[in-house]
């Protein structure tokens, strides 16, 4: 009898550590680009590099920028802060022309914090150098009007 209510016990303790295992597994898929980038940073102690990767042939040529003002790299920076975001193990880079990838590096050694992609308005990756150099595939899923954000981009990537 002693044995069968001990089992019983060990089992309820399982089954609570696979739920509570569940249920962070679960929270972990979706986080925000403010948690996973932005506040990770001091955006008064970076620099910024954008760089347009076309993705097809027949698309615009490559083009790139680094940006040192600190109010066009919070203009950069706001439209980024709102957008929810779910881990993917896959996307695919069909529906896109370019590539808007964004480089920020520390202002005081130039050594590079995150990189971030821009495919398109559904899909985004993340490149963390503080996380043993991960990336994580995203996709977006909180409304992101990638039209301006990128014509904003390329009016940054064509200004003198």
């Amino acid at each position: 009898m002693k044995e069968r209510k001990s089992n019983w016990i060990i089992a309820g303790i399982v089954i609570v550590g696979i739920i509570i295992y569940g249920i962070y597994y679960f929270m972990s898929l979706s986080t925000t680009m403010d948690k996973a980038v932005l506040n990770k940073i001091d955006e008064t102690n970076v620099t910024l590099q954008i760089i347009r990767l076309p993705l097809k042939t027949d698309s615009v040529p490559s083009r790139d920028v680094t940006v040192i003002d600190q109010n066009q790299i919070r203009n950069v920076f706001q439209p980024m802060s709102n957008l929810k975001l779910k881990k993917t193990s896959n996307f695919d880079k069909v529906d896109a022309a370019s590539e808007y990838d964004l480089f920020i590096y520390s202002k005081e050694n130039q050594k590079l914090l995150f990189r971030v992609a821009f495919l398109n308005e559904n899909y985004v990756y993340v490149y963390d150098k503080s996380k043993k150099e991960t990336i994580q595939n995203y996709s977006i899923v909180s409304e992101f009007d990638y039209k301006s954000f990128s014509d904003m981009l390329e009016q940054l990537l064509t200004s003198p």
